[in-house]
């Protein structure tokens, strides 16, 4: 115990856990603006030797305490200086172990009592009619992990495997023009007030959000079916469908189960549902591209393979961190197969309302100088009711 004291209380103990720590934190930085976010945090910010570096710290500042007896009135300031940073850590620990994180989008009016969390999480779900099943995974899949996944699940006497064949890091889907190809359509889906950019290719079958499309294949009850045949694409819907034109005033109704054209420049309508025709490729395929490990404007691309009955689907799957997952769905028999990738959100148990945001730029110039944000702090669990002004990163 006494060499452990020693050893902690040394100040060559203290210069090397700092030059480490501040090693530590250098590399991180080159790695975050060289690789992203989550590679640094991978590699560096929740790696066990950061967390022990972090340790060993608090350790040896408390043996400073008893050392130098910190404790004496004339030594106050070193005893705060060295409280402090005890303090910090202490925080940072609960935030990393126990708590959560995330960031609250807020326009100015509104009130919001819902974070987006930074973790990203990989959430399955299984759905026979009757029961769900739900399971979620906080992953971090990057360019340098070794992005591993397989989840084998027992659901209504059925077993389903869940296996990650591949992740494209910052992926986009590219759509090339090919001689052997087939018809592919693109198209804008608003379901739910939810926004959706949809590549459907020939022979497919997807769901979007709680709408199931067929491109050019028998259609199962309730889809909407498209197919393409002499140069001019059609649809049928099972439901009745008001169109009408972006820049004209024609409009008009559409009757269920009527195989009608499908036609750019016209926005069509039914339920909760809008449908924009972006663009037809007669012949075409599509490829997955990774636009490099430097690039933050893609997705990581997750390729599934779902097993059930001795019979594998491919399934894939888009998202990142920082963007709520969409779901992207399979059905094998009566089983609907949800899976989705990316932040999840969570409810806070109070909520904040962005009364005003002010923003002031110097002179002759429109980068900011300061900025400061009136918030009303509600808690009803405590009949609680504050107004606070956030200066610039000020903490609330």
């Amino acid at each position: 115990m006494n060499i452990l004291y020693k050893f902690f209380s040394s100040i060559v103990t203290t210069v090397v856990l700092l030059a480490l720590y501040a090693s530590a934190a250098s590399v991180a930085t080159f790695i975050e603006n060289d690789f992203g976010t989550s590679v640094a945090k991978y590699l560096v910010y929740n790696s066990w030797l950061f967390n022990v570096l972090h340790l060993f710290l608090v350790i040896n500042m408390i043996t400073a305490f008893f050392k130098y007896k910190m404790f004496e009135p004339k030594r106050l300031s070193m005893f705060l200086f060295h409280f402090a940073f005890i303090v910090i850590v202490v925080g940072a620990a609960i935030t990393r172990f126990i708590s959560y994180e995330g960031s609250m989008h807020i326009r100015e009016g509104d009130t919001s009592n819902k974070i987006l969390s930074y973790i990203s999480y990989l959430q399955i779900e299984i759905n026979n009619g009757e029961f769900v099943y739900k399971s979620e995974t906080p992953v971090n899949f990057n360019a340098v992990s070794g992005n591993k996944f397989n989840e084998d699940i027992d659901f209504d006497n059925e077993e389903f495997s869940i296996y990650l064949k591949e992740v494209i890091p910052n992926a986009i889907e590219k759509i090339v023009t090919a001689e052997n190809g087939e018809p592919i359509v693109v198209f804008t889906f608003l379901n739910n007030n939810i926004k959706n950019d949809v590549t459907i290719k020939y022979g497919e079958i997807k769901w979007v959000g709680d709408q199931l499309f067929c491109f050019g294949t028998n259609p199962p009850k309730n889809a909407f079916y498209m197919d393409y045949a002499n140069d001019t694409l059609y649809f049928m819907n099972d439901e009745e469908v008001s169109f009408s034109m972006m820049r004209d005033t024609v409009e008009g109704k559409i009757a269920a189960k009527i195989l009608n054209p499908l036609l750019n420049g016209f926005l069509y309508t039914w339920g909760t549902n809008a449908l924009v025709l972006n663009r037809v490729y007669p012949k075409a395929k599509t490829e997955l591209r990774s636009m490099g490990v430097k690039s933050t404007g893609g997705q990581n691309a997750l390729i599934f393979d779902i097993t059930n009955n001795n019979q594998t689907q491919e399934l894939l799957v888009f998202g990142r961190e920082n963007y709520i997952g969409k779901q992207n769905r399979v059905t094998s028999g009566k089983y609907a197969i949800n899976i989705s990738y990316g932040s999840k959100e969570i409810e806070l148990p109070f909520s904040l309302k962005l009364d005003d945001f002010v923003l002031e730029k110097y002179p002759g110039s429109s980068s900011p100088a300061a900025y400061e944000s009136f918030v009303t702090l509600t808690d009803d669990r405590v009949s609680k009711v504050e107004q606070h002004k956030i200066f610039m990163n000020s903490v609330l």
